[in-house]
This record gives structure tokens, C-alpha cells and sequence, in this order.
């Protein structure tokens, strides 16, 4: 009776572990990560930059993240979650001093590859891991209502910081080191609480999944390896990535004549709109699956890049309704992804597809940021940015559904062995 008392407290610091993940998404990814846009257009005029060569700060940030996480899962057997957990949140706080104080392109590129150590430490693939091994239900609600935080920091990153954003000059460095204060105090909170106790949790977790029948473990490697369709779907998320056109839309949105208040009030619904949709998403992939959950983001992804065809000054409607379809389509970059790899690979080779998913994910980031800005250092607009996106996108569509498609048959197949 002792014993069954004493497992069930250890399982309810699972929510414990979960209230530190959100906080840590939250300050980390939201105020770092993604409200990073909004520095872009300040930055690049007070340092008087192109905005290809600033914009290789992130090809620096992803290319980092990308090698990092083939080793990750091998860093977190030898050092625990904990530690680097803890290692990520450090280097958060690097990242937002060194951009602080850089005034030339070696600085940021510097503070490009403080932050993408960041996320792979303490980002969404460390959740993902985190939730896979403390929960055993409903992963994608757990998940979605973590990952929300990001969004959530993000927003209220910008209705913070924003005066000091887009006063001039170099008010940028005063927000930068504000943040720099709230990581610090989200890394001793973390460091006082979080518990590094996943073993009793897995061993509950096998107890449970042995009382399921009929569960499908999944595919070892040695058989995905062997499918197309497998580096079909890894391919379209890194090309997702790679298509991507959220880092381009602010600094377009202000080139067409939007003030800086108005490009801070769309990151601002764009943000709570997000924490909404990574909420749902990962309701919707509870109730109804992975095909309708993912359609779901790709279509409103399509959707939002037609409309940013027609934004002008004169539209901002249209300006918001981009900004809230990209919202929607978001979560297949966070909660999405685990998930996908869970869903249609399997718990058996989870953290070796998951290594690899992610870091393909993350190369198209780093491509990324150089494709899209480039263009306009030669023609001044973003359109070839935004036709090439697009094409991409409705490509993505059909190959995606194609491959989640066969191999949700060869699961079926699987099963019936």
C-alpha cells in the first residue's frame, strides 16, 4: 500500500516537470526564439547591414541545432535532461547578451550559434522527449498546451519590448538585455526544481503499454530505412522548413508601408493566435488523427502565402488574415513533428527518427534564411521569395499525403502479421 502511495506521488511530479517545460518554452523559445523577427528591421538599420548577410545569423543558429541534434539523444543518456536543460537555458542567455553588444555581423553570427545550441537543449525536441517518456496519454494535448508557451512568450515579448525595439538607434540592445534578465530567472527556477527522474516513469509507462493489446510499437530503423516513403516525409518537413516564409513577412509587411506599431499589433495576434492553435492541434490529433491534424497546417499554410500576394498598405485586414492562417500552420513546425514521427514511425526507432527529422528540419531553416533574403538584395521586393514558397507548398501537400498515406498501410499490414 506504501509502495502504491509512493509511485503516485512520483507520477504526479510529472506536472511539475510539464509547468517547468512551458516556463521554459515560454522565456526561452518565446522571448528568444521567436520574437527574434521583430529585431530584424531595427538591427539592420541602425548597423546599416544587408539583409542578406544579417539574415545568415540564423543560417548560423539552424545550421548549429542541425548538428547538435544528431548527438542530442547520445548527450541526454550520458548527462541526463537536466543538465541539459540547464546547459540550453545558459546558452539563451549568451545569445541575448552577445547580440546585445555586437555591433558587426561576426557578433551576431556568434549570437546566431549561441541561440541554435539553445533550442536543441532546451527546445521543442527536448520537450517532445520529456512528454514521450513522463506521459503515456493524450501526448498531443500535453504537448500542444507546453509548446503553446512559445507563442505566448512571444507575444508578450513584443507588447513589452516593442518600445524599446522601435524607438532608433540601438534601443534594440536595452530589450535584449531585459530578456537576458528573465532567462536567468527562469535557469534557477528550472535548476531548484526540475527532477531528473524519468526512469520510474518509464518503467511505468512499459507497465501501462503492456496492458494495451493490440498496440503498434512501430517500425525498427533497419525497416524504415528500407521505405521511400519514410525519406519522402522527412524530406517534406525539411522542405517545409526550407519554403518557409515567417521570417520574411515583418520586414516585408514594414517595406509596403506599415508602421512598426501596426507590424508589432499582427506579431502580437499572430503569437496568441499560435498558442491557440498548438493547444488544438494537438486536440485535434487525439481525437481525429494524424492525416486531418496535419492537412490542417499544410492547407492553411497554402492559404496564407496566396493572401500575402494582395497585402498592401491599403489591406491590413489582409495583413492580419496572413497572419493568423501562418498561426494555424505553425504548430507542424513544433508540436507537429514528434508527433508525425511518433505517429507514423513508431515508438521503437522514436529517438533516432526524431534526431533525424529534426535535424533535416533544421537544415531547411538554415537554408532558409539566405534563399529568402537574397533575392531581395537584388530586386528589392520579396515576390520571387513568395512564388517559389508557394509552388513548394502545394508540392508538399501531395507527396506528404501520399507517404503518410502508404505507410499507414504498411502499419496496418504490420499489425496483421
Amino acid at each position: 500500500m506504501n509502495l502504491n502511495i509512493k509511485n503516485k506521488k512520483r507520477l504526479d511530479y510529472k506536472w511539475v516537470v510539464a509547468g517547468l517545460c512551458f516556463l521554459m518554452m515560454f522565456v526561452g523559445l518565446g522571448f528568444c526564439s521567436t520574437a527574434k523577427n521583430a529585431y530584424f528591421q531595427p538591427i539592420v538599420e541602425a548597423l546599416n547591414f544587408s539583409r542578406g548577410a544579417f539574415g545568415l545569423s540564423d543560417t548560423f543558429r539552424y545550421a548549429t541545432t542541425s548538428i547538435v541534434t544528431l548527438f542530442f539523444y547520445k548527450l541526454v543518456e550520458r548527462f541526463g535532461t537536466k543538465k541539459i536543460v540547464c546547459a540550453g537555458l545558459v546558452c539563451y542567455t549568451l545569445f541575448t547578451l552577445t547580440n546585445a553588444i555586437s555591433n558587426t555581423l561576426i557578433g551576431f553570427y556568434i549570437g546566431g550559434i549561441f541561440l541554435g545550441l539553445a533550442v536543441a537543449f532546451a527546445g521543442s525536441t527536448m520537450v517532445s522527449v520529456i512528454v514521450n517518456k513522463w506521459f503515456t496519454k493524450n501526448k498531443g494535448t500535453v504537448l500542444g498546451i507546453i509548446l503553446a508557451a512559445n507563442a505566448g512568450g512571444s507575444a508578450l515579448a513584443v507588447a513589452l519590448l516593442e518600445p524599446m525595439i522601435y524607438s532608433g538607434g540601438v534601443g534594440y540592445k536595452n530589450a535584449y538585455f531585459v530578456t537576458s534578465v528573465a532567462v536567468v530567472s527562469v535557469f534557477l527556477i528550472v535548476a531548484l526544481f526540475y527532477k531528473d527522474k524519468v526512469c520510474d516513469v518509464v518503467l511505468d509507462h512499459s507497465k501501462e503499454k503492456k496492458q494495451e493489446s493490440a498496440e503498434w510499437e512501430g517500425f525498427s530503423y533497419e525497416i524504415l530505412a528500407r521505405k521511400p516513403a519514410f525519406y519522402a516525409v522527412i524530406i517534406c518537413i525539411a522542405m517545409y522548413a526550407l519554403s518557409s516564409v515567417g521570417s520574411i513577412a515583418t520586414p516585408h509587411f514594414k517595406d509596403i508601408g506599415f508602421s512598426g506599431e501596426f507590424i508589432a499589433l499582427t506579431v502580437c495576434i499572430g503569437s496568441i493566435v499560435l498558442m491557440v492553435s498548438k493547444i488544438l492541434m494537438g486536440i485535434i490529433y487525439d481525437r481525429f488523427g494524424i492525416k486531418v491534424s496535419v492537412n490542417i497546417c499544410l492547407f492553411t499554410s497554402l492559404a496564407a502565402k496566396l493572401i500575402l500576394f494582395f497585402v498592401t498598405s491599403q489591406t491590413p485586414i489582409l495583413a492580419i488574415t496572413y497572419t493568423v492562417l501562418m498561426s494555424v500552420a505553425t504548430p507542424l513546425e513544433t508540436v507537429m513533428i514528434p508527433i508525425i514521427v511518433l505517429d507514423l514511425f513508431g515508438q521503437r526507432s522514436f529517438h533516432k527518427s526524431l534526431a533525424i527529422t529534426t535535424s533535416l528540419f533544421t537544415v531547411g531553416h538554415a537554408l532558409n534564411a539566405p534563399l529568402v533574403n537574397i533575392p531581395y538584395d537584388f530586386s528589392n521586393n520579396y515576390l520571387i521569395s513568395f512564388v517559389t514558397s508557394t509552388v513548394a507548398s502545394a508540392m508538399i501537400i501531395v507527396i506528404l499525403n501520399c507517404s503518410m498515406r502508404s505507410l499507414k498501410r504498411a502499419q496496418k499490414e504490420n499489425l496483421l502479421r
